[in-house]
């Protein structure tokens, strides 16, 4: 799989047999009551993980990636590190399960 890919702003869809569906930002989603979850994969390596905070608002975790094969190790800049496994990528599609 190529990094070209994976590259862009992706939000949380529902989850399918185990793995998070994310989309792209800007398509079209069900009305959510809460913020929802996402991530940027940026060709230049970085990474920027998206929660909902206190009051439903969105909260950032910096970081960077790198590929190898259908997995992306992600270390954040506060220390913590997690590993993506991309089970499936198409256009306008992603499919993954995050590390425990």
């Amino acid at each position: 799989m190529a990094a070209g890919d994976i590259v862009g702003r992706w939000l949380f869809s529902h989850e399918e047999d185990g793995a998070r569906v994310y989309r792209p930002r800007g398509g079209t989603f069900a009305p959510s009551r809460r913020p929802r979850d996402g991530f940027d994969i940026n060709a230049d390596g970085t990474f920027r993980g998206y929660t909902a905070g206190a009051a439903d608002a969105l909260v950032a975790a910096e970081g960077r990636w790198t590929q190898a094969g259908d997995r992306l190790a992600v270390a954040l800049a506060d220390g913590a590190e997690r590993v993506l496994e991309i089970v499936e990528a198409a256009p306008g599609m992603l499919k993954v399960r995050w590390d425990a």
